[in-house]
């Protein structure tokens, strides 16, 4: 509610939270750059176009989405009756996901309170998503595992500047109902590889649907109070032998000629001494009331 009340205040207050990076330093101007979107390839199921949300369902399964599709045809949470979103389909085998995303510019909020929403593989395991811009990221910070692994390095764009993850997930194996191999994952955020071959060492992350590990799950986007935005999501299903991220037809990061209009100007504060100073954010962690109690307990008195 305290996120969802200080995204709401933004808004009302006539601050558009995809405007100007008014006082942001960045640390370098391709921060600023939209990472290039991605194709999906031949083969892919198209999860959202811009346009279409048949692929997805409100978390309970039964009701439809309650996000908006905006003019320009980005899929916008909604926040206080949106709820997390999930897909229609489950996914048992390996899989590669794509997904695109911005974060909102919330200068006054702070900590998990700061563009906060996540992408659940099979329902379970968390990949951050949140405003990290410019700090040494944690296992809760964008790109992080939540609970689990921290990202091998920072390679967030500044908020409102479009992203992406490159997600290749292949599933614990069980036999007999007992696990006899652990879950891996690796993630390229924006060409940059942020887990290699991690291991999941837990069957469900903060918030996550839980179930029977043995068994697929959906993919879902999580409703946490904040406007962020996705765009291009699609899925490659892939055989059960294939671990590594496969590069074929995924950009690779570098400077690009123009930057997007809505974040040029004198508002962007170009900082190169930021490049050696670590950005560090306080506050107390916003838990969305659903959050297990040992979850919300621990993420209280940690960082961030």
């Amino acid at each position: 509610m305290f996120s969802f009340a200080l995204g709401l205040a933004l808004m009302v207050g006539g601050q558009n939270p995809y405007g100007a990076l008014e006082g942001l330093k960045i640390l370098k101007p391709a921060d600023t750059q939209d990472y290039k979107s991605t194709p999906a390839p031949a083969g892919a199921q198209v999860l959202f176009d811009g346009k279409a949300t048949d692929a997805f369902q409100h978390r309970d399964g039964k009701s439809p989405i309650g996000w908006k599709v905006t003019e320009e045809g980005y899929l916008e949470v909604t926040a206080g009756k949106g709820g997390d979103i999930i897909t229609k389909e489950k996914f048992s085998s390996p899989i590669h996901l794509h997904v695109e995303f911005r974060v909102p510019f919330m200068p006054k909020a702070s900590g998990q309170g700061r563009g906060n929403s996540g992408v659940y593989v099979q329902g379970r395991y968390e990949v951050q998503v949140l405003d990290s811009y410019g700090l040494d990221s944690k296992d809760n910070d964008c790109g992080g595992i939540y609970g689990v692994a921290k990202p091998l390095v920072n390679a967030c764009k500044a908020p409102t500047v479009w992203q992406a993850y490159d997600i290749d997930f292949t599933p614990p194996v069980f036999e007999n109902g007992k696990k006899v191999k652990e879950g891996v994952i690796t993630v390229k955020q924006n060409g940059v590889t942020i887990h290699d071959q991690q291991k999941i060492t837990k069957d469900n992350t903060t918030a996550g649907l839980g179930g029977n590990p043995a068994e697929g799950g959906p993919i879902l986007l999580q409703d946490h109070g904040n406007p962020v935005q996705y765009r291009n999501i699609w899925v490659v299903k892939k055989p059960a032998t294939t671990v590594g991220v496969d590069d074929r037809g995924i950009p690779k990061e570098g400077p690009r000629a123009e930057l997007p209009g809505e974040n040029a100007g004198p508002e962007v504060i170009l900082d190169e001494e930021a490049l050696t100073t670590e950005k560090k954010v306080l506050g107390e962690r916003v838990i969305p009331l659903n959050q297990p109690i040992f979850g919300r307990l621990r993420d209280r008195f940690r960082r961030r």
